[in-house]
């Protein structure tokens, strides 16, 4: 690469630092990171929404016959993007009943039960997990063989466990954030129904005054204007080196 190329290439990427430095700048702070294959998290859905939020969140059923064999690994979850909630079922879990013909396990958003989690507030939807038979008979997991479950909280929930109601009750499980902000996932026991429980609400971002609103605008712009003058000053240097 002859010396005139190599000074238009430096050129390009310095343009390209300087844009890339004008957005950083001027973008809002505190915006969630992207997902694989730049694809941003869509707004949380509630089953009761209010104003400004969206409403009609999902659910997720499947039903596989049951021959007396085991029916392998179930795994659910919900249509939004990421899911709100899924549910992962191993293989050998379940204790099915005698005269069973076939499963349907299930994830349905329902209001959770009015007395509030010991350890927080609930954040988001609740969900109900169910595995039954084909005459509606509740089916249990086997001792040693949990499910896990996978819950997705508001943008920003901050630190959160997943906690399961049984019987009206809120027991916190055992929790691990997974696979990107706001979800998160734990093994549990029983079905029930489970929600994302947050120690506090999630902080709102300081108000502006206004005053200094136009700097982050401001630096960015002359960070750009900076770049295109390098540019044009080495291409200007390059032409009249060839016409010399």
């Amino acid at each position: 690469m002859s010396r005139s190329q190599c000074l238009g290439a430096s050129a390009l990427l310095l343009l390209g630092l300087a844009v890339v430095a004008a957005v950083r700048i001027v973008a809002p702070q505190g915006a969630p990171p992207l997902y694989d294959s730049f694809v941003l998290p869509s707004p949380y859905i509630y089953l009761h929404p209010s104003p400004g939020q969206q409403g009609a969140p999902t659910s997720a059923s499947d039903t596989v016959p049951y021959t007396g064999q085991d029916v392998g690994p179930l795994v659910l979850a919900t249509r939004e993007n990421p899911p709100q909630a899924q549910l992962i079922v191993a293989a050998g879990s379940l204790d099915v009943p005698p005269g069973t013909h076939s499963l349907t396990v299930s994830i349905t958003p329902v209001d959770p039960p009015p007395v509030r989690p010991p350890n927080g507030v609930i954040a988001g939807n609740a969900y109900r997990f169910t595995a039954t038979t084909d005459s509606g008979v509740a089916v249990p997991l086997l001792p040693g063989h949990p499910a896990t479950l996978v819950l997705r909280g508001p943008i920003g929930v901050g630190p959160a466990t997943i906690d399961l109601a049984t019987g009206g009750i809120w027991t916190p499980l055992a929790t691990t954030p997974v696979a990107g902000p706001d979800i998160f996932a734990a093994n549990t026991t029983q079905f029930g129904d489970a929600a994302v429980v947050a120690a506090a609400a999630a902080p709102s971002p300081p108000a502006s005054d206004g005053r200094f609103g136009w700097l982050p605008w401001a630096a960015g712009a002359v960070a750009i204007v900076i770049a295109v003058a390098v540019l044009l000053g080495l291409l200007l240097a390059r032409r009249r080196r060839r016409s010399s």
